[in-house]
């Protein structure tokens, strides 16, 4: 009888550590999905910055097409020059801030990328270890599946064959 019970509790204990198993397994696969929004997110903020920055290219681009036709006013007039010298320069000091928002951009952009590989790579190694969790679960059902044969037989033998039929 009392191996019977040994049995049991074995059997019990196996199973509780099968369910924290799968719980642990649960819990990693909820990190990895946490972490491929925020991958998501972040390849999404990165793109943003990537257009920001090509909106700065085209306004750069403008700016100094300003200023080039701004340039060729000046030699056609020495009056008309020196306004379309002010001008010229005015559009070379956007053409420049443009240039600096577009690099902060491209800054910001390749920033968000390293976030993105980073939380993939995290999102990852929580898949990983799922994975790993998912199988240290199946070998503990394995293994209750095992103990409780183990009790059923350690069960049979300790009750004298008379009483097999009698409940009491």
């Amino acid at each position: 009888m009392i191996g019977a019970v040994r049995s049991t509790i074995v059997a019990v204990c196996s199973m509780i550590g099968a369910v924290r198993s799968i719980i642990v397994a649960v819990r990693s696969m909820i990190g990895a999905v946490c972490s491929t929004i925020v991958a998501v997110r972040s390849t999404i903020g990165a793109v943003r910055s990537m257009i920001v920055a090509v909106r700065s290219m085209f306004v750069a681009v403008r700016s100094m097409f300003v200023a080039v036709c701004s340039m060729f006013v000046a030699v056609c007039s020495m009056f008309v020059a020196v306004c379309s010298m002010i001008g010229a320069v005015r559009s070379m000091f956007v053409a420049v801030r443009s240039m600096f928002v577009a690099v902060r951009s491209m800054i910001g952009a390749v920033r968000s990328m390293i976030v993105a590989v980073c939380s993939m790579i995290v999102a990852d190694s929580c898949a990983r270890r799922a994975d790993s969790d998912a199988g240290v679960a199946d070998r503990f059902s394995r293994t209750r599946g095992f103990l409780r044969g183990f009790a059923d037989s350690g069960r049979r033998s300790q009750v004298p064959a008379a009483l097999h039929g009698v409940h009491i």
